[in-house]
């Protein structure tokens, strides 16, 4: 994501808020002083979900709503014949297979859209 900001010395910097559920922190040192490195406190909130949410809604795997680019997979079988997209609910079409028999082996569909 964006750079939010760069801190220096031992002000503490400003809270940062993170919509996504993803905040980084990248700490880089000069090694000019040994200290103790630093510490951070964080804070998870559970988002409310709205009146109008409703979560047996179709989310568009089937309709095709969700793009191709919106479902990857860990691998696929057969020099890419049985593709991720193929996993779409209902299709008529073969269906995703990974390249290997194992329980390591995912689906993933990015809800968000494509990245």
């Amino acid at each position: 994501g964006p750079l939010i900001g760069r801190y220096c010395g031992t002000k503490i910097p400003p809270e940062m808020t993170s919509s996504t559920g993803i905040l980084s922190l990248s700490f880089h040192t000069d090694m000019a002083v040994a200290k103790d490195g630093f510490s951070a406190r964080y804070n998870m909130t559970h988002k409310e979900v709205s009146d109008t949410f409703h979560c047996s809604n179709a989310l568009g795997l089937e309709s095709g709503k969700i793009s191709d680019d919106q479902i990857t997979a860990s691998s696929s079988f057969y020099d890419n014949t049985w593709l991720p997209r193929q996993a779409r609910l209902n299709n008529d079409n073969n269906a995703w297979t990974p390249n290997e028999d194992s329980s390591k082996e995912f689906i993933q569909v990015r809800l968000c859209g494509p990245l």
